[in-house]
């Protein structure tokens, strides 16, 4: 994932890495030190703070039946998330929230202290979650029933235009579909008011 706050302070994540360009010619590099957590998302809403976060996934991996080999098929998003803040332009993280029972897929924030997060993990459904202590706590927002005839909805991004507007998108899928029927159906979800509704 990457994030752009102008152009020259970018921002991406990769694993256990977090990549920032202090002049948009050169990257540096801050390690996470959290154990068995990788991260998936990262925002920032300037030059100096931001937010990542992700989990613990398990890849899931089957045999290439042409050469045999053992390749990524997909990922067991686990109950081990993760959220964490700097303030320092990417230098430095503090855990904001460690083992949380999601992972943490996208996020994004409206200021210092509201944000939305897509979370979630392979038991449970995909929510939105809201915080307005600047990511410490996460609350699970109110979705609509998945539309007529179809069992789940599988959200992956989330995004705020004011304090007021935003967008969610991912996926809906039948009963006993499996990852392999998913973004046959797409779906967005808008809210006009913070969230609140959707």
């Amino acid at each position: 994932r990457v994030h752009a706050v102008d152009p020259v302070h970018v921002f991406a994540v990769s694993g256990k890495n977090v990549f920032w360009t202090p002049n948009s010619l050169q990257w540096e590099v801050t390690e996470a030190t959290i154990d068995d957590v990788s991260f998936a998302t990262v925002y920032f809403i300037n030059s100096t703070t931001g937010w990542i976060g992700g989990g613990k996934r398990e890849e899931i991996t089957e045999e290439d039946p042409w050469t045999g080999d053992e390749v990524v098929v997909g990922y067991n998003y686990l109950p081990k998330g993760i959220v964490m803040k700097t303030t320092d332009g990417g230098k430095n993280f503090v855990p904001l929230v460690v083992g949380a029972n999601e992972y943490f897929r996208h996020l994004t924030f409206i200021d210092q202290n509201i944000g939305y997060a897509v979370a979630g993990n392979n038991d449970q459904e995909i929510y939105i979650k809201r915080t307005t202590d600047g990511g410490k706590s996460w609350v699970d927002q109110e979705l609509p029933a998945a539309p007529p005839d179809l069992e789940w909805m599988h959200l992956s991004r989330i995004v705020f235009t004011t304090p007021f507007q935003g967008w969610a998108a991912g996926a809906v899928g039948w009963p006993d579909s499996d990852i392999e029927n998913m973004g046959n159906k797409a779906v967005i979800l808008k809210t006009v008011d913070g969230g609140v509704s959707w």
